[in-house]
C-alpha cells in the first residue's frame, strides 16, 4: 500500500495520533492507556515497499499486515470498540504472520 493511502485511511478513521519519523515510518497510535502511553500502533514504512505492521507495545509483539484488506479489518475492529485490544490481538494471532 502506498503511504498516502495509509495516511488517508488513518485520517478518515480519526485515529488519536499519527506521526512520521526520520527513518520512513508513519506510525498511527490506535489505542492509548490511562496515562496516554501507546498500547497499539500501526506502522507503514515506505522505504520497505510500503510494508505495514501492527505492534502491541505491552509485549512488543509485531505482526505483518499483508494488504489493504487486513488493514481495513483492523480498522473495523478498532471502530467497533476503541478500547478493546483483545479483539485486535485475537484477529492478529488468527489472521496475520508474526514478525
Amino acid at each position: 500500500m502506498k503511504q498516502h493511502e495509509f495516511i488517508w485511511m488513518a485520517k478518515n478513521i480519526k485515529v488519536d495520533e499519527m506521526k512520521q519519523d526520520e527513518i520512513g515510518n508513519t506510525v498511527v497510535t490506535l489505542i492509548f492507556n490511562e496515562l496516554r502511553q501507546p498500547v497499539v500502533q500501526l506502522i507503514h514504512n515506505y522505504k520497505k515497499r510500503g510494508s505495514m505492521s501492527i505492534r502491541f507495545i505491552e509485549d512488543q509483539t509485531v505482526y505483518n499486515i499483508p494488504s489493504r484488506k487486513e488493514l481495513e479489518d483492523i480498522y473495523r475492529i478498532y471502530i467497533e470498540n476503541r478500547k478493546m485490544t483483545e479483539n485486535l490481538r485475537t484477529y492478529c494471532e488468527n489472521s496475520l504472520e508474526k514478525k
